[in-house]
């Protein structure tokens, strides 16, 4: 299935009905909504049963998601210093060094509950405690808790990140994740509004590495 998880204002503004819906009037809209991911799920799988069906026009589709995809670059790259201050700060604050960095063959590491250091990165109602760092694979185990309300900056994932919610609730784009709920986001994958309603604990394999896409939290 093709996926821009995005949905700018403006764009979104431009196609939402007088009521506030982003219900489309006009079924012709439902590829651009389909494109700014901003049907709702069952609206989304209904248009997905078309596109299977055939009833949609598989290249103007395509098209409307790489004409997405475009936007969602085009709003990055116009504040590139608040991007990249916002990413340094956060990979400065967290400290790699109570995990170890490699295994040899044969060996095993423990964390116990009350083991580690939790760590805050520098983002409001936001912290982490790193179980297991893979300097090798670029890859780490950590534990992240978000504090009741907290949302995450928008932000496009540069690795394979595995999320499994242990406590409390995570939004992901429209999404509701629950304790036991899991979610594997892949390169490239583009992720606007992440936040957490009462709080939750997540663990995280990761490579630690999002680029932040702006300067801001909007939940």
């Amino acid at each position: 299935m093709w996926e821009v998880p995005t949905h700018p204002p403006i764009a979104v503004i431009k196609f939402m009905n007088t009521n506030g819906s982003n219900t489309p009037d006009n079924p012709a809209d439902q590829p651009e909504l389909y494109a700014l991911n901003a049907l709702s799920p069952m609206e989304a799988a209904a248009f997905e049963a078309r596109i299977i069906n055939g009833d949609v026009d598989a290249e103007e589709l395509e098209n409307h998601m790489e004409t997405m995809l475009a936007l969602c670059e085009e709003m990055a790259s116009v504040m590139p210093a608040p991007r990249r201050a916002l990413k340094d700060a956060v990979m400065a604050a967290i400290d790699p060094a109570p995990a170890p960095g490699a295994l040899k063959p044969g060996e095993q590491v423990f964390v116990m509950a009350d083991e580690g250091e939790w760590q805050n990165p520098g983002l409001p109602g936001f912290s982490m405690k790193i179980l297991y760092h893979d300097d090798a694979r670029k890859r780490t185990t950590v534990l992240v808790r978000l504090a009741p309300g907290t949302a995450y900056p928008a932000h496009r994932h540069m690795g394979l990140e595995e999320c499994m919610v242990l406590e409390g609730d995570l939004y992901v784009d429209g999404h509701s994740l629950q304790a036991g709920d899991y979610t594997a986001s892949m390169t490239d994958k583009i992720h606007i509004d992440t936040h957490s309603e009462h709080g939750c604990l997540l663990l995280l394999n990761t490579p630690l590495d999002d680029e932040f896409l702006e300067d801001g939290y909007g939940a």
